[in-house]
């Protein structure tokens, strides 16, 4: 699933075009945009605000909106596109359009995005990274495993 041209081809026809404005929109989006949501509603979310499974169950939380909310986009965004040939690049509601693996793809897409971005918003209160990958013997002086 190309979603970037697909934004792109929103505000224009060329490919070449489309697929830098695409670009550029999908950084900008996956940095400010979405984080910014994200953030105001992580009070809103179940899940306590400062361990682990906290972060886990509000990534995972969050990110199963965020699949249904772009699923819901998909179609929109190929009914506005300005491509020729936008068949290719419309993937339909939920990406069905691309078979049984276009919405598979679209919410673990979205998991491993919420789900980093909720590990990174749970670090300031003490989670470390290297404790989201087992290792926390590593990060907290003792230099043995346990």
């Amino acid at each position: 699933m190309d979603l970037p041209p697909l934004l792109g081809s929103v505000f224009s026809s060329d490919s070449s075009t489309s697929f830098d404005v695409g670009h550029a929109l999908f950084v900008v989006a996956g940095i400010l945009v979405i984080p910014i949501a994200l953030a105001l509603l992580w009070p809103l979310t179940p899940g306590d605000r400062f361990t682990f499974r906290g972060a886990l169950l509000k990534g995972s939380l969050l990110g199963l909106a965020l699949a249904v909310l772009t699923g819901m986009m998909l179609p929109l965004l190929g009914l506005v596109s300005h491509a020729s040939g936008v068949g290719s690049l419309d993937p339909g509601p939920f990406a069905l359009g691309l078979g049984v693996w276009g919405p598979v793809q679209l919410l673990v897409g979205m998991q491993l995005y919420s789900v980093t971005f909720a590990m990174v918003a749970s670090m300031p209160r003490g989670l470390q990274p290297l404790d989201a990958i087992g290792w926390g013997w590593w990060s907290h002086g003792s230099g043995e495993s346990p």
